[in-house]
């Protein structure tokens, strides 16, 4: 896989998340009262859902059995999340679309 690959037509244009900020730049998608950073202060704001998938692996082992893949999704601001990638996507060819669904980034196959 490249360095990071994006996903063209990712998202619904405009969409929307809800992601916490310091002052100092850092941005994540679970609440805090100070940066895990730098210690700042941080405030709710919304950015740009489009995302870039950064990074992924495969789970070989599972309590359940079958193998499946997850993924880090970046968003502009810096903010990063797992996500679900769906089966039928061939990463290596940078095959697939970033999306939201119910709060949760998936990466699926490309139509």
């Amino acid at each position: 896989m490249s360095d990071r690959t994006e996903f063209n037509d990712s998202y619904r244009h405009g969409e929307q998340v809800t992601v916490y900020q310091c002052n100092g730049g850092h941005a994540f998608f679970y609440p805090a009262n100070s940066c895990p950073i730098c210690g700042g202060v941080t405030h709710k704001t919304t950015a740009d859902a489009k995302a870039t998938l950064v990074s992924y692996t495969t789970v070989r082992v599972t309590p359940s059995g079958p193998r499946f893949r997850l993924g880090l999704a970046q968003i502009e601001c810096g903010a990063k999340t797992l996500c679900i990638i769906d089966v039928g996507v061939n990463l290596e060819n940078g095959t697939g679309l970033v999306y939201v669904k119910d709060g949760l980034y998936h990466v699926r196959p490309q139509t």
